[in-house]
């Protein structure tokens, strides 16, 4: 999918229905940094999508400026819901911060700070 001024959205899933893909940049959470050891950096953005339900999945993917164009090299889940706090490139690893749902939690107020790292 190509998204245009940071966010896509599908087609409705059943014709006349509200339920669509629809898929967004969170502008305020990219990094940058040496990830595979060759030349040029890589860039790191956060993506939210949802499907027209409650839920939001959030996606990590990984970008390389080829031929003066950025190329998607690698794409990760994130998880369901998960609350954003933090997106840097250390060491040549991807660190994210997160709240979570932790276990008992019901998926719309997780309260379990993580750590991932890519």
């Amino acid at each position: 999918m190509t998204l245009h001024d940071g966010a896509y959205e599908g087609e409705p899933y059943v014709a006349g229905s509200a339920g669509h893909p629809a898929v967004r940049l969170i502008e305020s959470m990219t990094a940058s940094g040496e990830l595979d050891g060759g030349p040029g950096g890589e860039v790191v953005a956060l993506f939210a999508a949802t499907s027209g339900g409650s839920g939001e999945r959030i996606h990590l993917a990984v970008f390389q400026l080829r031929d003066a164009k950025l190329v998607n090299v690698a794409t990760a889940d994130v998880g369901d819901r998960v609350k954003l706090r933090r997106l840097s490139v250390e060491g040549g690893t991807v660190v994210l911060d997160v709240v979570q749902t932790g276990p008992g939690e019901a998926m719309c107020c997780g309260t379990q700070l993580a750590r991932k790292t890519y």
